[in-house]
């Protein structure tokens, strides 16, 4: 059996990629880990130790990200939301339009079906949500809309290292997806 190697090496095997230009780690002894690693790959990323560590996650909001992450309510700029609720099966998601329902025009479904369509994408790889996964978009009446929410929706989880694979859209207007 082969051992994986540490948790700092596998993170940054595993994020590490052409955006990347500064690691900031928590210890002085990882920079020169960071580096080794790094050296091998990619020469022209910044590494260095945080001052105060006790507060880097705080200061890069790191916490907070991570609170949010685990509410199954998520925010779209809208005014609409999204509900994550993870089942032993499969995981369902439900968009909504919130406060945004007041102008119920098939233009702001097909808005907050588009906003709902790159956050459940961007929450698919923070929550490393894998599996099963049901979408609930708000109903919309024209085919047209429907297929336009399907291949914005392709085009947002395109760049997902785990290539999650859209199989339909349901009678009932539900999408399913996998993602490994």
């Amino acid at each position: 059996l082969n051992r994986d190697a540490d948790f700092l090496h596998r993170v940054l095997r595993d994020h590490s990629g052409n955006d990347l230009v500064k690691i900031i780690v928590d210890k002085p002894s990882a920079v020169e880990r960071v580096n080794g690693f790094i050296n091998q790959n990619q020469q022209n990323i910044l590494v260095e130790a945080y001052k105060e560590p006790s507060q880097l996650l705080d200061h890069f909001r790191i916490n907070s990200a991570i609170n949010d992450a685990l509410r199954p309510r998520v925010d779209l700029p809208s005014g609409g939301y999204i509900i994550i609720q993870p089942t032993e099966a499969l995981t369902v998601i439900d968009v909504n339009s919130g406060s945004f329902a007041a102008a119920k025009s098939q233009d702001t479904i097909l808005w907050t079906n588009s906003e709902a369509a790159k956050e459940i994408a961007r929450q698919l790889k923070l929550r490393n949500i894998g599996g099963i996964i049901i979408v609930d978009f708000i109903d919309m009446d024209s085919r047209r809309d429907k297929l336009q929410i399907l291949e914005h929706f392709n085009s947002a989880i395109r760049n997902d290292a785990l290539r999650p694979q859209i199989i339909q859209l349901t009678e009932l207007g539900l999408v399913e997806l996998t993602r490994k």
